[in-house]
């Protein structure tokens, strides 16, 4: 698309969560139907539907992800691995 357009799409946020919105409705409607009949997984499938709603309106608090370096972390200017571990210094006998 870039290449023909010269840009790529943005897609808009409140069109893209009515839409979101519209297809739980759907998945909330069949797990009704589905507890009704006793099934199997209908209130973990209810609990998954209801989460991601929470999550898509902002109901839910919100949520801070940190990304660090892992393993080889000293070589590329990381602390290393040794670094998260809990200083032992003045804890013995």
């Amino acid at each position: 698309m870039k290449n023909y357009f010269g840009t790529t799409p943005h897609p808009d946020a409140a069109l893209a969560r009515e839409m979101w919105r519209d297809r739980l409705e759907v998945l909330w409607r069949q797990v009704l139907k589905d507890a009704e009949q006793l099934r199997p997984g209908a209130v973990r499938a209810g609990v998954a539907v209801v989460q991601r709603a929470a999550a898509l309106d902002g109901l839910d608090a919100p949520q801070q992800f940190e990304i660090a370096p892992m393993g080889d972390a000293a070589r590329y200017g990381g602390d290393g691995p040794d670094a998260a571990r809990p200083s032992t210094a003045g804890c013995g006998p």
